[in-house]
C-alpha cells in the first residue's frame, strides 16, 4: 500500500466511518450515575498498567517482533517492560487530564500547559534514563554532541521530542469532549501549537536527531510534519472517544466491546496513510535502500517486508496502542459523573 490516491479514499472512507461510530455510541441519551472518584482511577489505571506488561511480555516472545522494539528492551526485559508500560499509561492519563482542564479553565490550561508537559516528559526521561540501555535511550534522541554533558543533553532532547507528541495527544483527547465555539478552545489551541513547534525546532534544526530526521520523509518538510502531527491528533482522538464510550455511562448502537472492535479497525487506514506520508519513502542506510516504514515494522535489516506484511504488523501495534492510551485516559475520565459538562 503505498502513496496513491485510492488508498487516500480508503483512509478518508474508514476514518469518518469510524467518526460515524463513535458520534452514534455516544449519542444515546445519558444514564447518570455516582463516579467512582480517585480509588477508580487508580484501580483502572492499575489494570491497564498490568496489560501493558502483560502484552510487551508476550510479543518479547514473538520471533517477529520489530528488532527496534527488542533493541529497547535489551536484555533486562524484567526492568524496561513495567518501565516502557509506565511510559504509555502516563501518555494516555496526563492528555486526558489535560484536555479535561483545557474544557474547563482554558485560560489557565494555555499558561501551565507546556511547562506541565515538559514536568511530565521530565519524569518520562528520567524513567527512560533508568530503565533503558544507554544505547537504545541514544538511538531515540540522538548522541550528545553539545559539549553541556551527556545526561544534560539527553534530557533537553527528550523533552524536546515529547513536546509534541503531548500536544498532539491532548488535543486529539480533547476534540471528542466538544464545545469548539467559545475562544476558549483557540487559547488552548495556541498553546498546542506553540509546544508542537518548540518540538519540531529543537527535534529537526536544532539538535537535528539523525536517528529521526532521517526517518522523515524530505528530513521532516512540511509534509512529514502534516502527517505526523495527523497521526498522532488522530491517535488521540481515538483513544479519547474510545475512553468516553466506555465511561459516559450511555445507552449505545453497539455492545460497547464490538463498538470498540470496529472503531479500532476503522482507525487503522488513517493512521497507517498518516505514517507513509510523514515517512521517508527511500532511506539509503547500512548499504541498502528501502522504506523508512520497513526499517521501523521489519523484524530485522536482512528480512524487509512489503507493504502488505508490514500493515498487518502495524494494525496489530496501532490496535493495541490505542487500547493502552484509551485505558489510560478513561482511568481519568472515569473519576468525572458526565466528562461533557
Amino acid at each position: 500500500m503505498s502513496l496513491w490516491p485510492p488508498s487516500i479514499v480508503v483512509a478518508f472512507g474508514c476514518g469518518l466511518a469510524a467518526l460515524s461510530l463513535v458520534a452514534l455510541q455516544l449519542r444515546a441519551g445519558r444514564q447518570p450515575d455516582r463516579a467512582p472518584g480517585h480509588r477508580g482511577i487508580v484501580i483502572a489505571a492499575s489494570a491497564v498498567w498490568l496489560m501493558g506488561v502483560a502484552l510487551g511480555a508476550l510479543a518479547l516472545r514473538l520471533p517477529s517482533l520489530p528488532y527496534n522494539v527488542r533493541e529497547l528492551a535489551g536484555d533486562s526485559s524484567v526492568i524496561a517492560l513495567p518501565g516502557l508500560a509506565t511510559m504509555l499509561l502516563a501518555c494516555g492519563l496526563v492528555p486526558a487530564a489535560f484536555a479535561l482542564f483545557w474544557k474547563r479553565r482554558a485560560e489557565a490550561f494555555g499558561i501551565l500547559f507546556i511547562p506541565g508537559a515538559i514536568a511530565l516528559a521530565s519524569l518520562l526521561f528520567l524513567a527512560a534514563w533508568m530503565t533503558f540501555p544507554l544505547e537504545s535511550l541514544d538511538d531515540v534522541v540522538g548522541f550528545p554532541v553539545l559539549g553541556i554533558g551527556g545526561t544534560t543533553e539527553r534530557w533537553l532532547r527528550f523533552v524536546g521530542l515529547l513536546l509534541g507528541p503531548l500536544a498532539g495527544l491532548t488535543l486529539g483527547v480533547r476534540l471528542p469532549l466538544g464545545g469548539f465555539r467559545s475562544r476558549s478552545f483557540l487559547v488552548g489551541l495556541g498553546a498546542i501549537l506553540v509546544a508542537g513547534g518548540v518540538s519540531y525546532v529543537v527535534v529537526v534544526p536544532m539538535a537535528g536527531t539523525s536517528n529521526i530526521v532521517e526517518l522523515l520523509r524530505g528530513r521532516g518538510d512540511l509534509l512529514a510534519v502534516v502527517g505526523l502531527a495527523g497521526y498522532v491528533v488522530w491517535l488521540g482522538a481515538i483513544a479519547g472517544a474510545l475512553a468516553l464510550i466506555w465511561v459516559a455511562r450511555r445507552r449505545s448502537l453497539f455492545p460497547d466491546g464490538a463498538a470498540t472492535l470496529l472503531i479500532v479497525l476503522l482507525s487503522v487506514p488513517p493512521a497507517w496513510q498518516a505514517l507513509v506520508v510523514a515517512t521517508n519513502p527511500q532511506l539509503e542506510k547500512y548499504g541498502e535502500v528501502f522504506a523508512a516504514r520497513q526499517f521501523l515494522l521489519s523484524a530485522d535489516r536482512e528480512h524487509l517486508l512489503d507493504d502488505t506484511a508490514l500493515w498487518l504488523r502495524f494494525a496489530a501495534l496501532q490496535g493495541v496502542l490505542t487500547l493502552v492510551l484509551a485505558g489510560g485516559a478513561a482511568a481519568v475520565l472515569i473519576s468525572r459523573r458526565d466528562p461533557f459538562d
